[in-house]
């Protein structure tokens, strides 16, 4: 009996981490861009992160994955140090949802309605074609796994109690809160969730195997457990992510140490049990372990919100900040945002703009080869942002290769193949502007006619208002800007024409037959600059969705 108890509460646990894993993955997918423009509100304040915190929490189900992954938001560039601590204050209060969650359902029969919802998740997720139908099957098949599981530890807690060991050790270590935190600490790093630790607790304590003293004492271990995940999810990070995993471990270990102090004198106890009226029975201790964890965590919250600034200066010391080498292009393409691609897709079109800027920084020194004097000016300029270019193209497509192999949402899936052809563009234009370079140098010795080199200078002012207005669209996702674009287009093609219409009809002699091969050139690469421009306005105008119409690119 007691080996069949053993099983239960390993397949149990096994059961419950895996619906959690499930119920975590279904509640991301189904966020969506809702999730993106979330993340968007923690600019504004403190309340905001600390709400934002408590929300991811909540979906999630673990205060640990939402430490290593606000770890990975801050190395990604989306968040501050100091924002990065809101979040962090916040999901400490979203982790106690979980305990309150599994101390109500608690008291039902949980077969009587777990059955049905895990085969209806299971027909709406694998036979469903419908893509937000599978999202809520996914849902709802966490859900009732995650209970299912906890049913069965419930279960397997009877035989365990009456072991007469059992009995001594537990016994023994209850007047030791000292191994209770050890206890926390040590389960929560194997679990990997401090939500899950804490149900785990609450069917211990509600099978009487332990006693509240020393659920008291685990939940302040599991606090410090926590932080140890989110120090391993810091290895390989910049500073800023480093001093994040720092951050919240002196948040929660300074938050347990004085805690362990009203756990000695007692007023934990008294405090949790002034919030929950009723004895500490077998049908309250669930409420009551819930109402300890809550009221750990709002106090922690309390007190901490003032110190936000204080902690930031502290890790700022702490870790000081140095040149970290750059081995890679790309400022933005973080691989551990890849199991969200909402914020993946959000990264890439950093890189985007990014890719976009450095086009107009190169077209604007090239066109300092149009003047008189072109042998004053350095060309490595633009063929080292042009190999640049080139290496950010790789490793963006790279990228988004990765993202395409995740589970996507129907317009997520659309936006891969348009940020593809996008930096495609880009690359095509870099190439274009060296040859412009290219164009010059060869022709050094050719000094442009007054009215030729004006006319080059208003096609030059047209291309580059054409860039000023896609890099705003992309920015800020604004279609005024793009119908700006599509004015500029049309004002480039009529002096484009009326000075190809002057070349070819101007008699030039033999001598300047390389100078107006020189200007074709010239034009020829002006013209495709436009058109993949063109090409990025057309994807910003459809809001990165694909079109298979030929016509549209």
């Amino acid at each position: 009996m007691f080996k069949e108890s053993i099983f239960l509460v390993v397949g149990g646990l096994g059961l419950f981490l895996y619906g959690i894993n499930l119920l975590s993955n279904g509640l991301q997918k189904a966020s969506g861009n809702s999730f993106r423009k979330i993340l968007e509100t923690i600019t504004k304040n403190s309340i905001a992160g600390i709400f934002l915190g408590f929300l991811l929490t909540v979906l999630i189900q673990s205060s640990s994955a939402v430490s290593v992954m606000t770890i990975s938001f801050v190395n990604a560039g989306l968040f501050t140090l100091k924002q990065a601590i809101t979040i962090i204050i916040g999901s400490n209060i979203g982790t106690t949802v979980t305990a309150w969650i599994v101390a109500s359902i608690a008291k039902f029969n949980l077969l009587d309605f777990l059955l049905p919802l895990i085969g209806i998740g299971y027909i709406l997720r694998f036979f469903i074609k419908n893509k937000k139908f599978k999202l809520i099957g996914e849902v709802m098949l966490g859900f009732g796994i995650l209970f299912l599981g906890l049913d069965f530890m419930k279960e397997a807690g009877e035989p365990i109690k009456q072991s007469e060991t059992i009995k001594t050790f537990l016994s023994t270590i209850s007047n030791y809160p000292l191994l209770g935190i050890l206890a926390g600490i040590i389960i929560t790093i194997i679990v990997q969730s401090s939500s899950a630790s804490i149900a785990i607790i609450q069917t211990m304590a509600w099978n009487g195997i332990i006693n509240f003293e020393f659920s008291l004492a685990f939940i302040l271990g599991a606090n410090i457990g926590t932080t140890i995940t989110g120090q391993i999810g810091s290895i390989g990070t910049n500073n800023a992510a480093k001093k994040t995993a720092l951050a919240n471990t002196i948040i929660k270990v300074l938050g347990t140490s004085y805690f362990i102090i009203f756990l000695y004198n007692g007023y934990f106890q008294k405090a949790a049990e002034m919030l929950v009226p009723g004895d500490l029975n077998k049908e309250n201790i669930m409420i009551h372990i819930a109402a300890a964890h809550t009221l750990f965590n709002v106090i922690n919250t309390i007190i901490f919100i003032p110190l936000i600034n204080i902690i930031t200066k502290l890790c700022n010391l702490i870790i000081k900040d140095r040149n970290e080498k750059q081995t890679k292009e790309a400022l933005f393409l973080n691989t551990k945002l890849l199991s969200t691609p909402t914020l993946a897709l959000e990264q890439v079109k950093k890189e985007l703009i990014r890719m976009a800027r450095i086009c107009q920084k190169s077209f604007q020194e090239a066109n300092k080869y149009l003047s008189i004097n072109k042998k004053k000016y350095n060309p490595n300029n633009v063929f080292s942002r042009e190999n640049k270019i080139d290496k950010l193209q790789s490793e963006t497509v790279q990228y988004l290769i990765e993202i395409q192999e995740r589970a996507l949402l129907k317009e997520e899936a659309q936006q891969i193949p348009c940020y593809i052809h996008s930096i495609n563009d880009l690359e095509k234009i870099s190439d274009y502007i060296e040859d412009i370079v290219n164009i010059n140098i060869k022709n050094t010795k050719i000094n442009y006619r007054p009215q030729t080199y004006q006319q080059l200078k208003k096609i030059y002012k047209k291309i580059n208002s054409l860039f000023k207005n896609i890099i705003e669209s992309l920015y800020n996702s604004k279609k005024i800007n793009i119908k700006s674009s599509y004015s500029t287009i049309a004002n480039f093609k009529i002096i484009e024409n009326e000075f190809r219409d002057n070349l070819i009809n101007n008699n030039l002699s033999k001598n300047e037959n390389k100078e107006l091969a020189a200007l074709f050139d010239l034009l020829f690469a002006f013209n495709k600059i436009v058109s993949h421009l063109k090409n990025i306005a057309q994807t910003i105008e459809r809001d990165y969705q694909w079109s298979e119409d030929k016509n549209s690119r």
